[in-house]
């Protein structure tokens, strides 16, 4: 797993949408796209910080927020619709952005 995910940490939740069969998180630093289906409610406050980023390999990934809410995305073999579970679009200076794929 890349440490790339922890430069993250204290990023502003812009929006969260539902598009067509997946969540589309909209952070100041990054869009991030989850594939799997959400255990959690996805009900993040816009504004809330973004406060960790926990993988538990074959479980689950989570995004807490100081917003006392997260957002959890189910890791498990049979929830996957795709060949990703998450791709984390990082922004940066133009020419120069970052992606992380879980799969």
């Amino acid at each position: 797993m890349s440490l790339d995910l922890q430069d993250l940490i204290g990023s502003t939740v812009i929006s969260l949408e539902k598009v067509q069969d997946y969540h589309y998180l909209v952070l100041d630093r990054a869009d991030i796209s989850l594939y799997n289906p959400l255990v959690s409610d996805a009900n993040v406050a816009v504004g809330a910080k973004l406060l960790g980023i926990e993988v538990r390999d074959d479980y689950w990934l989570a995004l807490t927020f100081d917003s006392h809410q997260s957002l959890v995305m189910s890791l498990r073999p049979e929830d996957y619709g795709c060949p990703e579970s998450a791709v984390f679009y990082y922004r940066g200076e133009v020419g120069s952005r970052k992606v992380v794929v879980i799969q």
